[in-house]
């Protein structure tokens, strides 16, 4: 009798859950998991050819002219699955993997509903900060977008029974109805297991959470929104809720993670967190989140110094922008840039610097902003030697096509489309007669081209699958470019290019977010940011000569990126992290601290080879002084 008792109070018990069901079917909606979030409208251009290409658990669709993309798509895949399996259950039947080209950013993004599937955008995310430490960018988004379905699609218990009797109903994902910090969490903790590389191994999130701890503490879990309109966005969602997610892992061994999908897979709430992470891991959400919070503040205790030249001055300006633009400067005493501050659709601005004497006679320097155009995007402003402005925006072509251009702001205000520009990106104009060098886009790879202002245009460096170039900058002699150039290891190095692509001088190469290389209005001075002493900081090395050594110039206890050197070398313009946003600082060189007479005879009397002269020197390997292009290309 206590038997037939006990099953009949699990009849009651399923036929309640039953009901909570059918109100939860009544009311939900198709969802979707996203990997850097598209808009709803974007669509996956139909129109074309398209293939398909079938291994042992995917179909890879795409155009003729992905094929190579689409191989090495598909070997990611697999080689994803097999990592996966290791410690999830794995979806039932083939995953569906399209690649488009429609779309000049970088994204993705999975979704079990109607069926388990993946789109990749095939655009590497050499704009993005925090996607920028990858040996494969490719490899790192289909590994995040495959960890996506290997969580989402995982059903057990009565929401199996729920699919035997309704299919694959929305409402019947269990997990997808977790925290966006949870779903996102899980799929970055695995694209960094996977790959060796992404946001887990980068420092773009411990700089997130640095700032964060500096600056009063990490926000609880329930601000870690997709769609919170504090700065840094959406990254709280994937920065806190993956160090969330791997600090609890490491309290538990290797199969703790497939023991809270499948709980949450099993109970009819999926909303009882704690109650699932507590069987995973040992402890709840919240006493994790106590822990993680706890070691993050003694990170920022132990944060690095931060370093800033003795002879040098910071003036912060009047502004936070929500994305890193390029800095440059149109004189030296305004420096233009784009920025989206957040209270306004994103624009170009004017810095301009301002020296003034107070009443006691005490020089101070003061920083103006004003706002001149309405932006599309957050590409470089480089100013054109007529007086006007060139930049990358991105506009809809047709409703499925969002294609980058370059735009011409001519002197008197008048903005036009630069003819035979499409898919260009990143300008820098030559000083003395306007000729652009620029970032092309094609089929999952970044060229290099030269084009002039009447659209004539010639592709010098040729980007592959393995080797990309971004960030072109040209050299004051107009001769050479200066560029970042990423191989397929992770390796991203500081190249001086020829005009005609024959030869590269390596000026520095790391496994690491190495970003915005320039030369020294000199021409002596290749200066970029990089992040291998683990924060975002400002290096630079001799040009032409025997000694490479590399010197720390800027660093903050934040982070601080996009280095800039004014025309007289007085000044460097820079963007520096803080808890609202990325912040624009000049840092002056004060012209009464002089060096040596001998150092001023053997290097010029600049301020800024002075300062660079006078910087901290970096520990680390030195360069080959030239390397022939085609042995590393």
């Amino acid at each position: 009798m206590l038997r037939n008792s006990r099953r009949g109070h699990l009849s009651g018990s399923r036929s309640r859950w039953i009901g909570v069901w059918l109100l939860a079917l009544l009311g939900s909606s198709p969802m979707v998991s996203e990997h850097w979030r598209p808009p709803l409208q974007a669509q996956v251009d139909p129109r074309g050819v398209w293939r398909t290409m079938e291994t042992a658990h995917f179909r890879v669709h795409f155009a003729p002219m992905q094929e190579p993309l689409a191989r090495r798509t598909a070997a990611f895949a697999e080689h994803a699955w097999t990592e996966l399996s290791r410690t999830l259950a794995p979806p039932r039947g083939r995953v569906d993997v399209l690649l488009a080209d429609n779309w000049d950013v970088s994204n993705g993004f999975a979704t079990p509903f109607p069926g388990n599937r993946i789109v990749v955008y095939a655009t590497p995310p050499f704009l993005s900060p925090e996607l920028r430490h990858h040996d494969d960018w490719l490899q790192l988004v289909v590994s995040h977008e495959l960890a996506h379905i290997f969580h989402l699609d995982r059903t057990r218990g009565v929401w199996s029974l729920g699919r035997r009797i309704l299919g694959r109903h929305p409402a019947l994902n269990p997990n997808a109805y977790l925290p966006a910090w949870i779903i996102e969490g899980i799929a970055v903790h695995y694209e960094t297991a996977i790959t060796g590389s992404g946001r887990m191994a980068s420092t773009e999130f411990p700089m997130i959470a640095r700032t964060a701890a500096l600056s009063g503490g990490v926000p609880p879990t329930d601000a870690w929104s997709l769609a919170t309109s504090r700065f840094p966005l959406g990254q709280h969602a994937y920065g806190y809720g993956a160090q969330l997610v791997s600090y609890a892992a490491r309290q538990s061994d290797s199969m703790a993670l497939r023991r809270f999908v499948d709980e949450v897979a099993t109970h009819p709430l999926p909303w009882r967190l704690n109650r699932a992470a507590r069987r995973a891991f040992g402890t709840t959400w919240h006493g994790a989140a106590h822990g993680m919070r706890e070691a993050l503040a003694q990170g920022a205790a132990n944060a690095l110094p931060a370093v800033i030249p003795s002879m040098a001055e910071v003036v912060r300006a009047p502004l936070t922008s929500w994305g890193v633009a390029p800095l440059r400067w149109r004189d030296d005493s305004t420096v233009v840039f784009a920025a989206n501050t957040g209270r306004d659709v994103p624009g170009a601005y004017h810095l301009t610097m301002r020296t003034a004497k107070d009443s006691l006679q005490i020089t101070a320097t003061t920083v103006a902003v004003s706002r001149m155009a309405r932006r599309n995007s957050l590409d470089a402003q480089s100013p054109m030697p007529n007086g006007g402005l060139v930049w990358g925006e991105l506009d809809v072509e047709d409703p499925f096509l969002l294609r980058s251009a370059l735009q011409w702001a001519h002197d008197d205000g008048v903005e036009q489309r630069l003819p035979n520009s499409t898919r260009l990106m990143q300008p820098d104009a030559r000083g003395h007669d306007g000729a652009i060098v620029a970032v092309e886009l094609h089929d999952g790879v970044q060229s290099l081209v030269r084009i002039d202002t009447a659209g004539n245009r010639v592709r010098v460096i040729q980007g592959t699958m393995d080797t990309s170039y971004t960030e072109p900058r040209w050299h004051p002699n107009g001769t050479q470019w200066v560029a970042v150039r990423a191989l397929r290891d992770g390796t991203q190095q500081v190249v001086v290019l020829d005009t005609l692509g024959h030869r590269a001088d390596v000026m520095y190469s790391a496994r690491g977010v190495v970003s915005f290389p320039s030369v020294t209005p000199d021409g002596r001075t290749v200066v970029w940011v990089d992040d291998t002493d683990g924060a975002l900081a400002v290096y630079g090395a001799r040009l032409n000569t025997s000694d490479r050594t590399v010197r720390m110039l800027f660093r903050a206890a934040t982070g601080v990126t996009a280095p800039a050197v004014s025309p007289s070398g007085g000044a460097m313009a820079l963007m520096e992290y803080t808890i609202n946003g990325w912040q624009p600082v000049i840092v002056r060189f004060a012209p009464h601290h002089m060096g040596s007479d001998e150092a001023r005879a053997a290097e010029g009397d600049t301020p800024f080879m002075r300062a660079f002269n006078a910087a901290p020197v970096r520990t680390g390997e030195r360069m080959p002084d030239v390397v022939p292009y085609a042995a590393t290309s």
